[in-house]
């Protein structure tokens, strides 16, 4: 069984104290939608709920967790990257969404690195199945993204209030029960995950010939 690891929001960032000004400063003024590109019941929607729920909570609006499946999860990272960048879409990637599919999927409606804003890094539910390399062996992770060329304050507060959700200890025992552990990321050092990443899972596509459909 892999073992799964919990990266959320860095808590004490640098600098994020003294950011307190503009990360206040932002407030939803709707639902957020938070969609997820596998089915419901699965790993990374049994995360994505929990957290939703403690999000709620802290931004004052409700999150709501969107299922929206299909081709290797492209379909769902797809619907959020057409949304306006205000903060009111975000997406639970994964392994495979934000490095794995780019390498396989030649005609991808989206670029990871152009098209999404990093904002923390989340649990590692995903397994190398839901995203067609069943063979694989790696610890698979998830990552909460917004939209590229949403505001900096705005990713700063979704980043806080999910670094918030993780430090309960409720949200940490039932992500333990779902084979979760938690640590922290801010969104440069989930940016840099995914560049290595990414270029790793090129090398493994490339080296194996590895193709889809």
């Amino acid at each position: 069984m892999l073992r799964r690891s919990l990266l959320g929001a860095a808590l004490a960032a640098p600098g994020l104290a003294r950011a307190q000004g503009p990360v206040q400063a932002w407030a939803p003024q709707r639902p957020i939608r938070f969609v997820v590109p596998f089915p419901a019941g699965g790993g990374t929607d049994v995360a994505a709920r929990i957290l939703a729920e403690r999000l709620t909570e802290g931004l004052g609006q409700p999150v709501i967790v969107e299922n929206r499946t299909g081709s290797g999860g492209n379909i769902g990272m797809e619907n959020v990257v057409r949304s306006a960048p205000d903060g009111h879409a975000i997406v639970m990637g994964t392994t495979g969404t934000l490095t794995i599919n780019p390498h396989l999927y030649p005609t991808l409606g989206f670029d990871p690195a152009r098209d999404l804003a990093p904002v923390s890094l989340l649990p590692d539910v995903p397994t190398m199945a839901e995203i067609d390399l069943p063979g694989a062996e790696s610890t698979s992770w998830g990552a909460v993204l917004a939209l590229a060329g949403t505001p900096e304050p705005v990713v700063a507060r979704l980043q806080a209030a999910l670094g918030e959700a993780v430090a309960q200890p409720a949200v940490r025992a039932r992500m333990a029960q779902a084979g979760a552990d938690a640590a922290t990321s801010t969104p440069a050092e989930l940016a840099s995950l995914m560049r290595r990443e990414t270029e790793r899972w090129g090398r493994v596509v490339r080296e194996a010939g590895i193709t889809v459909g």
